[in-house]
């Protein structure tokens, strides 16, 4: 699968693969409010080790250096254990994520809320009579802003509250949000032949409940030494060992059968062209 974008000086890419996940049960809320005391106990939600209250949600500013009149997101990247799941920002649930911001200094706001990089899955829980939005393996929420011309100091406060669950219970988490930078000008180059652009190649066998996985995927950005204004694209390529399958992209879910998801948790340098995967063969 491949996905073109256009180069404009230095770039970084992260790429995530999301295969399929399975659906758990979710716990009502009656009985929530008793079990957040496991939240000091090792193995619970499907974590080895046990979490602080501030929770595994890492937050930072996308880039983290922008300069004044630039624009800056402010990112959120919760990893969830397998087996595990946390809620959308609907408000309409009661036990939904919420993410506040108290107190920002330095950037004008661009969007007034908090925007997930893709859909929940929405299912029926019986317990709670209702459909509910969740999130399996990775979420990450951004808001933009920009830096104010004058800024000498970029502050922003705020926290992150959310739940993980797994078919035994939810924990309860609050991320703090405390970031804070000095916006200073930096040289511009000289011109586009002085940008140096890296090779980027990334070849990784998933594990999966401590086991290798049954699929390799790479990740290969090509051509390695294109310049400012040039297409590149990426591609994704998965091999997967004889006698297994994977689903496409466009997978309807079903019983045992959900679609394979490819994501793209934060680029930069690079202007995009194509806003999906596209896949090379017909499966």
């Amino acid at each position: 699968m491949r996905r073109c974008f256009r180069l404009f000086l230095l770039f970084g890419l992260a790429v995530s693969l999301l295969g399929p996940v399975g659906s758990v049960q979710a716990q009502p809320s009656e009985l929530k409010l008793d079990l957040f005391d496991l939240a000091t106990q090792p193995g619970a939600t499907g974590f080895d080790n046990p979490l602080d209250a501030s929770g595994p949600a890492k937050v930072d500013l996308v880039p983290a250096d922008a300069r004044p009149g630039e624009k800056v997101k402010v990112r959120i990247t919760l990893d969830l254990p397998l087996g595990s799941y946390s809620y959308s920002l609907n408000p309409d649930f009661s036990g939904a994520t919420k993410i506040q911001l108290d107190r920002t200094e330095g950037l004008e706001s661009l969007q007034t809320e908090f925007v997930p990089d893709h859909a929940p899955k929405r299912a029926f829980e019986p317990l709670f009579d209702r459909e509910v939005e969740k999130y399996y393996g990775r979420v990450i929420w951004t808001r933009e802003f920009r830096v104010l011309p004058d800024a000498r100091q970029v502050f922003i406060k705020g926290n992150a509250n959310y739940q993980i669950c797994d078919d035994q219970t939810c924990r309860k988490f609050d991320t703090p949000i405390d970031l804070s930078y000095s916006p200073t000008s930096q040289p511009e180059l000289a011109s586009a032949a002085e940008a140096i652009v890296h090779p980027f190649s990334f070849k990784e066998r998933p594990t999966a409940m401590g086991q290798p996985g049954k699929v390799e995927a790479e990740m290969r950005l090509a051509p390695e030494d294109a310049k400012p204004g040039e297409t590149v694209t990426l591609t994704v390529t998965m091999r997967i060992d004889e006698g297994w399958h994977s689903y496409s992209l466009t997978q309807p879910e079903g019983p045992g059968a959900l679609p394979t998801e490819l994501t793209l948790s934060s680029y930069q340098g690079l202007e995009e062209i194509e806003t999906s995967f596209i896949p090379q063969q017909k499966y």
